[in-house]
């Protein structure tokens, strides 16, 4: 288990402002943390949202806690038949997603 620490980005997008996409400031900031200082821990590579993105590629399931005053869980799984992902990733985004795999691959 990987503890890391990760200071606060700066804030592009206001919240609010009509400058940016709305539904993108809520992952962000509403119910995400893209603008506090925070701490990580999980299975190591701790910043590594998918198993699959590793090189080489893994399937199996990555995990995280952001340590926050509220902590908040990731959880993802990749597979032969499909992927998925719930919670707030270690790059401060909220997400929930659930992708099939096609047989033969997607460039057809």
């Amino acid at each position: 288990m990987t503890t890391l620490e990760l200071p606060a980005k700066s804030v592009l997008c206001t919240p609010g402002k009509a400058n940016g996409n709305p539904l993108q400031n809520f992952r962000c900031y509403v119910i995400g943390i893209q603008d506090r200082n925070y701490s990580v821990v999980g299975r190591e590579p701790v910043l590594t949202v998918q198993r699959n993105d590793l090189q080489p590629p893994e399937n199996g399931f990555q995990w995280c806690l952001i340590k926050t005053r509220l902590p908040r869980p990731f959880l993802s799984y990749s597979g032969e038949r499909f992927i998925w992902q719930i919670g707030w990733q270690p790059s401060r985004f909220a997400e929930i997603k659930f992708n099939l795999h096609r047989s033969g691959g997607y460039s057809t």
